[in-house]
C-alpha cells in the first residue's frame, strides 16, 4: 500500500514539473520575462528540436530547389546591355552574382559564408537568403539574410566591413535619402490582454559604420496616426509563433521632392493588408493610405512624380476547396466576378492626381502565365521596358509594348532544378570607381 502511494505521489509530482516546464516554454517563447534568468536558456532549450530537424533538413534540401521545365523557350532580344544582381547557394556559400543579361557575363562575385552568420533565429544559413543586395561604386555590397539579425557590408573581395545584429531583418532593403540604408525589420510581441504578433519596424542603419541610427515600430506609427484598426481584424496567421497582420514586405524610399512627396518620404508595402502607405518619418505622419485592385502585393517603385507601381500577385487568402467541400454550395456568379484570381500577376499603376488605377502589360502576364503566390519584383528600365520576377516558376522576363524581350532562369539549371530569384537588384550601368 505504501509504495503504491509513493508511486502514485511520484506520478503526480511528475505531472506536475512538467506542467510548470510546459508553462514556462510556452511563456518565454511567447515574448514573457517573468523568469528572469532563466528565459534564455529556457528558449535555447526549446529550440534544440528545432535545431536538429533543421541540421536534417540542411542535409535534404541544401537550398531551396524548384523544379525546372525543359519546355520552356528562353527568349534573349536585349540589344542594350542590363546588369542583374542576385544570390545562390553554391558549395555551403551564398554567392553573389552580378551578371549582364545581354550576354550572360559574369562581371563580379562576391561569397557570403557561415563563419560570421548569427543564427539567433534559428534560419539555417542555407535557407537564410540574401535579398535585394545593394551594389555600391566601390564594389562594397550592402546585404542581408532574409530573416535573421544579419546585415552586412562586404568589400570587394568579400571581407566583412561591418555586421549588425542588432534586429530582425527580412525582405528587401533600400538606400536611403541621405545614402544610408533602410531595412525592413520585425519583433515578436506580447500585449497585457494577452495577445500576441509579430510587430513590424522600419530600420535605418549607417552605410559607413553598420550602426543602427533608427527603429521605429510601424505599430506606434499607424497608432499615432488613428489608424490602430489595421493592427487588428484577420490575423494571418502564417507563422507558428504569431500572427502577422500587416506583413511589411518593402521600403521604397523617396529621392527627390515631388507634387505629392517630399524627399525622404517612405512608401511602405503591407502583403497582408493589401495596401502601400506614404509615410514621412520627418513629422510622424502617414499622408497617404492606398488601397486598390492589388491583392497581397509587393514592392512598390515610384515610376514618375506623381504615379507610382505594385506588384500584384493577386492571390486570394480565402480558403481552398478540399475534395471533402467538391459537393460545397455552388456560387457561380461570384466565380465569375472573381476569376482571375489565383490565375496570373501584374504590375498596377496608381495615379496620385486623380487616384485611379491601370494594369499594365497585363497581356503578357496572361501570355506567360506569370503567377507567383509570395514574393514577386518588377522594375521598369528607363527606355520603358519592364523588368519582372516571377518567384515561384524562378524566372525573370522582360517586357515592352511589342512583346517579350527577354525571359530566362535566373539561375543556373542543375539535375532538373533551379533555385528561385531572391529579389535581382537591377542596374542599367556598372561604373567603379576603383
Amino acid at each position: 500500500m505504501f509504495n503504491t502511494i509513493r508511486a502514485i505521489s511520484k506520478l503526480v509530482l511528475v505531472i506536475a514539473f512538467l506542467n510548470v516546464f510546459a508553462f514556462s516554454v510556452y511563456h518565454v517563447n511567447n515574448g514573457g520575462t517573468k523568469l528572469g534568468p532563466l528565459t534564455k536558456p529556457l528558449q535555447s532549450f526549446s529550440q534544440f528540436p528545432k535545431l536538429v530537424m533543421g541540421v536534417f533538413r540542411e542535409i535534404a534540401l541544401p537550398s531551396r530547389l524548384i523544379k525546372a521545365n525543359p519546355s520552356i523557350e528562353m527568349v534573349n532580344k536585349l540589344d542594350y546591355d542590363l546588369y542583374g544582381l542576385h544570390a545562390h547557394f553554391e558549395d555551403q556559400e551564398w554567392k553573389i552574382d552580378l551578371r549582364n543579361f545581354k550576354d550572360d557575363q559574369l562581371v563580379h562575385q562576391w561569397s557570403l559564408n557561415k563563419s560570421n552568420y548569427n543564427n539567433s533565429t534559428g534560419t539555417l544559413f542555407s535557407h537564410s537568403e540574401p535579398i535585394a543586395p545593394i551594389l555600391l561604386a566601390n564594389k562594397n555590397l550592402i546585404l542581408n539574410n532574409h530573416e535573421t539579425k544579419n546585415l552586412y557590408r562586404l568589400d570587394a573581395d568579400s571581407k566583412v566591413l561591418w555586421h549588425n545584429k542588432d534586429y530582425q531583418y527580412h525582405h528587401s532593403i533600400s538606400l536611403a535619402a541621405d545614402g544610408n540604408v533602410w531595412g525592413c525589420t520585425r519583433k515578436l510581441v506580447s500585449l497585457k490582454n494577452n495577445l500576441r504578433y509579430w510587430d513590424n519596424h522600419i530600420t535605418k542603419v549607417d552605410i559607413e559604420t553598420g550602426k543602427t541610427l533608427s527603429h521605429q515600430s510601424i505599430s506606434e506609427i499607424l497608432i499615432e496616426n488613428g489608424m490602430e484598426y489595421l493592427i487588428h481584424g484577420f490575423g494571418n496567421e502564417v507563422y507558428e509563433q504569431g500572427t502577422d497582420p500587416l506583413h511589411h514586405n518593402e521600403i521604397e524610399p523617396v529621392l527627390q521632392d515631388g507634387p505629392y512627396w517630399k524627399k525622404g518620404d517612405l512608401f511602405l508595402s503591407f502583403r497582408h493588408r493589401s495596401m502601400i502607405i506614404l509615410y514621412r518619418p520627418s513629422t510622424n505622419k502617414v499622408i497617404r493610405l492606398i488601397h486598390g485592385p492589388f491583392i497581397n502585393a509587393h514592392d512598390v517603385d515610384i515610376q514618375s512624380d506623381s504615379t507610382i507601381t505594385v506588384f500584384n500577385n493577386n492571390i486570394s487568402s480565402l480558403a481552398n476547396l478540399t475534395i471533402e467541400d467538391k459537393n460545397f454550395g455552388q456560387a457561380d456568379e461570384l466565380s465569375d466576378m472573381l476569376s482571375d484570381l489565383n490565375v496570373h500577376a501584374g504590375v498596377v499603376e496608381y495615379n496620385f492626381a486623380d487616384t485611379t488605377f491601370r494594369d499594365v502589360h497585363a497581356e503578357h502576364f496572361a501570355a506567360q502565365k506569370i503567377f507567383t503566390p509570395t514574393q514577386g519584383l518588377h522594375e521598369f528600365i528607363s527606355n520603358g521596358d519592364l523588368f519582372v520576377e516571377n518567384y515561384k516558376a524562378g524566372l525573370i522576363y522582360i517586357f515592352n509594348e511589342q512583346g517579350l524581350v527577354f525571359k530566362s532562369y535566373a539561375n543556373k539549371v542543375s539535375e532538373g532544378g533551379v533555385e528561385p530569384p531572391h529579389w535581382t537588384r537591377i542596374y542599367e550601368s556598372i561604373d567603379f570607381t576603383n
